[in-house]
C-alpha cells in the first residue's frame, strides 16, 4: 500500500538473496515454517500452499493474524497486545499469534 515502503522492502530482499524477489522465493527459502505473507496494510494475504493444513480451526486463526497484517499491525503489535494472555514477544516464532487467534476465538467458549 505503500509505494516507498515496497520498493524499500524489494531492495532490501534483492540485495540479500539477488534481482527480482517474489513471495514465492520467500516460501521457498523458508519451506517448513513461512506459511502466509500479507501486504502490511495492503489487500493481499498470500498463502503457502504446500504448509496450509487441512485443520479449519488452524486455518481460521491465522488468517485472523494475516488479516490484522492489513490492517497494518506487524507482527510485533500484535504479540504486544496479545502480551495479557501469555504471548511472548519473539520475532522469529509469529506462530504463536495464530495458535492465540485460534484458541481464543476460533474455539473459544460459545465458538461452536
Amino acid at each position: 500500500m505503500d509505494p516507498i515502503a515496497g520498493a524499500s522492502a524489494q531492495r532490501a530482499a534483492d540485495k540479500a538473496y539477488g534481482p527480482g524477489q517474489t513471495i514465492g522465493n520467500e516460501f521457498g527459502r523458508n519451506p517448513t515454517g513461512l506459511t502466509a505473507m500479507s501486504v502490511l496494510g495492503g489487500n493481499t494475504i498470500y498463502i503457502n500452499p504446500g504448509l496450509i493444513g487441512s485443520n479449519l480451526q488452524t486455518n481460521e486463526g491465522l488468517l485472523i493474524h494475516e488479516t490484522l497484517h492489513l490492517l497494518g499491525f506487524d507482527d510485533q503489535d500484535i504479540q504486544l497486545g496479545l502480551a495479557f494472555r501469555g504471548v511472548k514477544l519473539d520475532p522469529y516464532n509469529t506462530k504463536n499469534i495464530s495458535i492465540q487467534f485460534k484458541k481464543d476465538c476460533v474455539m473459544g467458549k460459545g465458538n461452536n
